[in-house]
């Protein structure tokens, strides 16, 4: 088992900004949009050297994978919309991506939760692909080959929402299209329901341990979690190595609700023993970031040494 480390740090001085359309707007009428310009490519720079290093970070500490930031270059589209940028300054900010070193890492994108192509709004599914296009742009520069997303809400009728997202997802060009994996949620689509949904668009499935656990609080499980896991596998290239998320819930699994937020650490008992033996790449969606994953090396350290783990 890899571990992969997701977007920020908890202790390493790698930092990365950002900033809000009111703020810049704020700044546009005190000083000016030459003063917004300014101000929004110091962040893409700043951020994109943060990049650099934090890839440098992983590779230095045999950290095999990286979930980069949707928050790398915020609201790149909207920015170019409202005049603060133009697309040679977006075009510029994309070829100094593309000069990063990725050391080997494997390298990913998990838009949020407002991606959701099963919406029945247009506005919504509108605002989605553009959120989605402008993480297609930051993978093809930097050679990532994920796109992670969730299916969304059911509104009323998942089997409707589903269909809408399928139609959706089947309308993205397929060079993009086969950068998409999906994930199952907490409360809403179950492994089963993201694998069978995967399948017909052929696309991977990344199964999130936390997740179906939280789901199983209020429905009846279908499997194991060697049951889910294979399942998922399935989807996967045998040239690929298969993506897990995994992440242990703050206040136990008690209810979906105290489950849902994660803790500082991984409880090392939501590990099933099987899964360290797996050739797999598990982000690590836990709050203290890379000192999590420290603590896992640690465990698997004394794991190959025949030594148990304290």
């Amino acid at each position: 088992m890899e571990f992969g480390l997701c977007c920020l740090f908890a202790d390493q001085p790698i930092n990365f900004r950002t900033y809000t359309l009111a703020g810049l707007q704020k700044l546009s009428n005190q000083s000016g949009e030459q003063a917004v310009r300014d101000k929004i490519l110091s962040v893409w720079d700043q951020n994109t050297e943060s990049l650099r290093r934090a890839i440098s970070f992983c590779a230095e500490q045999n950290i095999a994978g990286f979930r980069i930031s949707s928050d790398l270059f915020p609201q790149i589209s909207r920015m170019k919309n409202s005049g603060f940028v133009d697309q040679s300054d977006i075009e510029k900010a994309l070829k100094k991506l593309s000069s990063i070193d990725s050391k080997g890492r494997i390298l990913s994108l998990h838009p949020g939760q407002h991606v959701n192509l099963g919406s029945p709004t247009d506005s919504v599914i509108e605002n989605s692909l553009i959120d989605l296009n402008e993480h297609f742009a930051i993978a093809d520069a930097m050679g990532a080959g994920e796109i992670n997303i969730h299916l969304g809400g059911a509104y009323g009728d998942k089997r409707l929402a589903q269909e809408r997202f399928i139609d959706r997802v089947r309308s993205i060009p397929d060079h993009h299209r086969t950068l998409i994996t999906l994930e199952n949620d907490e409360l809403t689509y179950s492994i089963d329901e993201v694998i069978d949904t995967a399948q017909q668009l052929s696309l991977r499935v990344v199964y999130d341990i936390h997740h179906q656990r939280c789901h199983e609080l209020k429905y009846q499980p279908t499997g194991t979690t060697i049951d889910y896991f294979h399942r998922a596998k399935a989807t996967w290239p045998s040239n690929q190595m298969q993506r897990l998320h995994l992440s242990s819930p703050r206040d136990g699994f008690v209810s979906i609700s105290k489950a849902r937020p994660h803790s500082d650490y991984i409880n090392p008992a939501d590990i099933p023993d099987w899964l360290w033996e797996m050739d797999v790449l598990v982000d690590i969606e836990a709050k203290k970031k890379e000192l999590a994953i420290g603590e896992l090396q640690k465990i698997n350290i004394e794991r190959s040494r025949g030594s148990k783990p304290t």
